[in-house]
């Protein structure tokens, strides 16, 4: 029998596979399929550009939490920098 996984959890089988399918592509989210001893061998992709190409399982709610998380001006970056001790300083070569 195969069943359907979603982030490692059972969800379903091949028989609700309709409405399954139906729900995840809504969302943009994969579904496994594995077979009774667990092992994947197949995978759902809903066809659909991904939020993010480089983490094609980025969700619109971590997106939306990263985005909710505090951020720092340029100015605050730079004072870090310059602030930091440096133990390997680079010297870089005037073109005068």
């Amino acid at each position: 029998m195969v069943a359907l996984y979603f982030g490692g959890n059972r969800i379903g089988t091949m028989e609700e596979t309709e409405t399954l399918f139906k729900q995840f592509a809504a969302r943009n989210q994969s579904v496994e399929l594995r077979d009774e001893s667990g092992l994947r061998f197949g995978r759902f992709l809903p066809d659909a550009e991904p939020i993010c190409p480089r983490e094609h399982e980025l969700t619109k709610e971590e997106v939306e939490l990263r985005c909710a998380q505090p951020t720092k001006t340029r100015a605050e970056v730079f004072q870090k920098l310059e602030n930091m001790e440096c133990n390997n300083p680079v010297i870089i070569a005037s073109s005068k």
